[in-house]
């Protein structure tokens, strides 16, 4: 007979979930889907009313299999794991929720404040040569700066997440003879863009120091490269690319 009837209360509340669809804590009418009212919600008492989300470490983040859309964590240390895949994000300890892609840190605050980070950036004094119409001759750098995006045995930068980035370049170049051209480029992917260009140069013995600054929204996987394109078409010129630097700097999504 106690059996029978603690199987007639799990069925009528199945049946009551079923019909209603709708789950209330501290309420017998729930106004949603699940619907919490806080025991307290007025007065002086001590007892803790409130949501407790689940608390992680960034490691535990990182490595979580099939997470849903729309899942919130709260990631209380960053001790361990890395800033990258799904937890490229993951900065600082806050709350997270998953976008089906990545983990987002929640706003903390009544604006968005970001602060740009410089994600690559470096430089080298060594001098050698390139010649005519030997297109986009790419730039050799020794790093300073390195969020782990920039390969030093290839010389590029892959975005790891999408956004807008300032990348910059700087270089001396010095022609051994005038009349001819060079165009100081960055290129990503298949796309490129001349930040300068001298036609016309005096030589020899005069030195270029030319480059410059560009903002450009990159998607994750683009492979960004820095360098210089002498003249297509000329006959009889090297270029000596000597003293030059690079950053890129991370400007938010």
């Amino acid at each position: 007979m106690k059996k029978n009837k603690i199987y007639s209360l799990i069925a009528l509340f199945s049946t009551s979930i079923a019909t209603y669809a709708q789950v209330g804590i501290n309420t017998p009418s729930p106004a949603s889907t699940l619907d919490i009212t806080a025991k307290n919600a007025t007065g002086n008492t001590t007892n803790a009313d409130g949501i407790l989300i689940p608390r992680v470490d960034r490691e535990r983040a990182q490595n979580m299999a099939n997470v849903q859309t729309s899942t919130m964590i709260y990631v209380n240390s960053i001790s361990t794991g890395s800033q990258s895949g799904a937890a490229i994000n993951i900065g600082s300890t806050g709350f997270y929720y998953f976008d089906g892609n990545v983990w987002v840190r929640l706003s903390t605050t009544s604006t968005n404040t970001f602060v740009p980070t410089v994600v690559a950036a470096g430089t080298a004094s060594n001098s050698y040569v390139i010649n005519d119409a030997s297109g986009f001759n790419k730039f050799a750098f020794t790093t300073s700066t390195n969020d782990g995006g920039w390969n030093t045995a290839n010389n590029e930068y892959t975005v790891p997440k999408a956004g807008y980035y300032q990348v910059s370049l700087q270089s001396m170049m010095a022609p051994n003879k005038g009349g001819n051209s060079f165009a100081w480029n960055v290129k990503y992917d298949n796309t490129q863009y001349q930040y300068s260009s001298l036609s016309n140069v005096n030589a020899p013995g005069n030195t270029y120091n030319s480059g410059g600054v560009i903002v450009l929204y990159l998607n994750q996987g683009q492979v960004v490269q820095l360098g210089g394109i002498p003249c297509n078409g000329c006959t009889g010129t090297n270029y000596t690319i000597s003293t030059r630097s690079f950053t890129i700097t991370y400007m938010g999504a």
